[in-house]
């Protein structure tokens, strides 16, 4: 089994589509089901008892709550922490989920400050990812080289075009250059973590194809996933936790943060 810990505006969802060519609903997009916040490891056995996932991919995943040695391979995406910011915000203005926040508040605001870094285990990232890479699981896409990293995954020379990207539209230039250096002194874990990763991990484990590359892709897998996520599991974990889940998965995990009550 994969896990696929998906990192907004990473290019993940360019992966995410290869993968679910690949598996179809075998490929699960998971909820925070018991706590809303992050993936626990009841929310993995309920998904392995439900549907037997060979992918399980999330943004909500957090390498240190969870148990990783139920997985095969785990699969990670990372971008430069400023321009991933710079993206996850315009996007969140587009569907207006962060139009009570600044530029500059929203930098310091708890469910941006240093995001790579804790969804990569926080202070625990180092140890995390050096206990996976020991054991041949770990997998990193750098979205700045994403087509060659994707070209050396799946052993052939593919056109990759990026999917999900967006130009920035609402944040002016000049507003994002005076924040700069603010954004730089206010999440220097992530810089760090992120240097460290690049000198010992970059595009790592990607020249050492998996077996499933090697599986036939199919765009209509892709539907199936999709629809097999929105037709059925959804509607089923509604049900299960009736009115509480269904205003969960609304408001904050089916379309990501709505950090603006």
């Amino acid at each position: 089994m994969i896990l696929f810990l998906h990192i907004e505006k990473t290019a993940g969802t360019s992966l995410a589509y290869y993968l679910k060519s690949k598996f179809g609903k075998k490929f699960i997009d998971l909820y925070p089901i018991e706590n809303g916040q992050y993936i626990t490891d009841k929310d993995i056995k309920n998904a392995i008892k439900f549907n037997s996932p060979q992918v399980i991919s999330s943004h909500k995943i957090f390498l240190d709550k969870i148990n990783l040695e139920q997985f095969d391979k785990i699969i990670i995406t990372i971008r430069d922490p400023f321009e991933r910011f710079i993206s996850h915000y315009n996007h969140l203005l587009e569907i207006n989920r962060v139009e009570c926040l600044s530029f500059s508040d929203a930098i310091s605001h708890s469910e941006f400050k240093n995001l790579q870094f804790s969804k990569l285990g926080g202070v625990k990232s180092k140890q995390i990812l050096e206990k996976i890479n020991k054991d041949k699981k770990l997998i990193i896409f750098n979205k700045a080289t994403f087509k060659e990293d994707f070209n050396l995954f799946v052993g052939e020379n593919k056109s990759t075009p990026l999917k999900n990207s967006r130009k920035n539209k609402l944040i002016k230039s000049n507003i994002i250059k005076s924040h700069d250096d603010f954004f730089k002194q206010t999440n220097l874990l992530e810089y760090e973590l992120l240097e460290w990763i690049e000198s010992n991990y970059n595009s790592k484990g990607l020249e050492k194809a998996l077996k499933f590359t090697k599986l036939k892709s199919d765009k209509k897998n892709v539907a199936i996933s999709n629809n097999y996520r929105k037709y059925f599991r959804i509607p089923i974990l509604i049900i299960k936790k009736y009115l509480t889940t269904f205003k969960l998965l609304k408001t904050k995990n089916m379309a990501g943060y709505y950090i603006c009550k």
